[in-house]
This record gives C-alpha cells, structure tokens and sequence, in this order.
C-alpha cells in the first residue's frame, strides 16, 4: 500500500503554563504507548475537523501535550513537563492509495489483514529520545473504490 503522510504538532488552542507535573510513573515497564484504531466513515475534511478539536481539547488537559522526561531530582523517577517550547501532540495525516474495502476491512471483522500495523498507527518513540511525546495521533484517508459507491436514480 503506497500512502503520504505529513506530521505536525498541534498545539494546544492557548499558552501552556512552563511547569513540571508531578508523576508517581517510577516502573519503566509501565511507560509503554497504547495503540488503538478506530475505524469511521469518512467526514469532510476529517483531519482539519480533529486536529482542531485537539487543539481546544488540549487547553484543559494540557499535561496531555507535555513530555514524559526523566526526573531532574530523582534518576528512578519520570515526570511530565508541559511549556510552550516543542509542546503539543504529534498530529500524523496520512492517506493510502486503495478503500477500506480493498484492504480486508468488513465492519463486522477485525483487524485488518493485509495492512501492515506500522501503516495504520504512528511509530512509538524511542528510549533514546530525551523528551518522548505522550500523545500521538493519526488520520488515515483511505481512497474511495468505484465498486462501493452507490449511486440513487430516479
């Protein structure tokens, strides 16, 4: 499957106050990314209409768009620091050349099969990188395949 992608941040829709939030995360087994798909019809201009919804979503939850680091006074420790500075969510749009439909997806089963789990969920970060991301997200437009459109005469 070919497909285009570009990653911004995005940023929460206000300032983010620069300071570090306390975190009880201490076991680095439990500093693991979760990755989830959703699967929906597609809306107008769904990436525009979720990425800004992110953007206001962030404003109060704005530890949300800060990054995991490790403690500054406890080397066992892991804390979240929010600032202005590189902060936000790492927003992916990317879309593929070929439908649902054409890639093993039926509403009805799951996952899907011929798609390569790295083409459908952004990569985790590293252990290397000094202030890992604690949100990324991606939209996936998938192409629309002549067979499955409806058309309704009268």
């Amino acid at each position: 499957m070919e497909s285009f992608w570009s990653a911004v941040m995005a940023a929460p829709g206000a300032c983010l106050p620069s300071r570090r939030v306390v975190s009880r995360i201490r076991m680095p087994n439990i500093q693991n990314y979760v990755q989830v798909l959703f699967v929906y019809r597609r809306g107008r201009e769904a990436a525009k209409v979720i990425k800004q919804a992110l953007s206001r979503a962030l404003v109060p939850y704005y530890p949300v768009a800060g990054r995991l680091r490790r403690s500054r006074h406890r080397d066992d420790h892991k804390e979240v620091y929010c600032s202005d500075d590189g902060g936000g969510v790492v927003f992916i749009e990317a879309s593929a050349d070929r439908g649902l439909e054409d890639s093993g997806y039926y509403p009805d089963r799951l996952p899907l099969y011929d798609i390569p789990r790295e083409q459908l969920l952004p990569s985790t970060p590293t252990e290397a990188e000094p202030h890992k991301p604690i949100f990324l997200m991606q939209v996936l437009n998938f192409s629309l395949t002549c067979d499955r459109l409806n058309s309704r005469t009268s």
